[in-house]
């Protein structure tokens, strides 16, 4: 029963969750675009011509594109073959945070003491759980919550840009956020892991734990680790998937 609560208590917070950013995109969405209108209204008393669109004023003025006649069709961009619409920023993000897990978790987590073979045992076919695993199990979840607040940082800020520039509807940056978080806390564990490993080859070389050496590797091992997680998560396919399924449950 207490699985099952625990279960259910989840689902209701992810879903308070996706509802709480859909309700924040909604509610910044028309201030980001009153202040982008001031900035382009702005920029337009400089230059009349500086972010001109046809579609809101009519037909341009002669020579607005360079001298080329108003009615000759404009060249349009090519639609990407990118199967993720994330972008370059998450990436920074999570090797960001990356860095950060490898140097001030792993390193603690190696000086912990090691597990001993004795430490798992059966009895009455019940398994002991070791306190070394238990503190791993809470480094991993700790790791994961640091990654995804810093994937859900990068990820507002650069969604709510795009929002303001109607880049974006309100449900794909919403979508957006929830899957650049998802993919933070993994990116987290996976920088917790590299992280730790840096840290046993800096130990095995001689350097303490304490030492700058062993907090530079187990950050270089860190940041390597989150980038591979997000790679894959994203080439894959996972990301962008649960970016779309949050989009069609909000709606846009």
């Amino acid at each position: 029963m207490t699985d099952l609560n625990s279960i259910i208590n989840g689902i209701t917070q992810a879903t308070q969750f996706v509802g709480a950013v859909n309700g924040a995109v909604n509610v910044l969405a028309p201030a980001l675009q009153g202040v982008e209108a001031s900035i382009n209204n702005m920029a337009g008393n400089f230059n009349p011509n500086q972010g001109y669109r046809p579609d809101m004023y009519g037909a341009p003025p002669n020579g607005y594109y360079g001298g080329v006649p108003s009615t000759m069709p404009m060249p349009q961009n090519s639609p990407s073959t990118s199967t993720d619409n994330s972008s370059i920023m998450g990436t920074v993000g999570n090797a960001i945070g990356g860095a950060a897990i490898g140097a001030m978790l792993s390193t603690k987590l190696i000086s912990k003491p090691a597990i001993g073979a004795g430490d798992i045992g059966t009895e009455s076919l019940k398994i002991k759980i070791p306190a070394g695993a238990k503190s791993i199990g809470m480094s991993a979840i700790k790791a994961g919550g640091i990654g995804a607040a810093v994937g859900a940082a990068f990820s507002s800020v650069e969604n709510m840009m795009k929002l303001s520039k109607n880049e974006i509807t309100g449900g794909e940056a919403t979508g957006n956020i929830v899957a650049d978080t998802s993919v933070g806390f993994f990116t987290g564990m996976g920088g917790l892991g590299a992280g730790a490993g840096g840290s046993l080859l800096m130990k095995a070389a001689g350097f303490s734990a304490g030492s700058i050496p062993m907090a530079i590797g187990a950050a270089a091992a860190g940041l390597i680790g989150a980038v591979g997680v997000d790679m894959l998560l994203k080439k894959t396919g996972i990301r962008q998937s649960i970016s779309d399924g949050i989009r069609n449950l909000v709606g846009g």
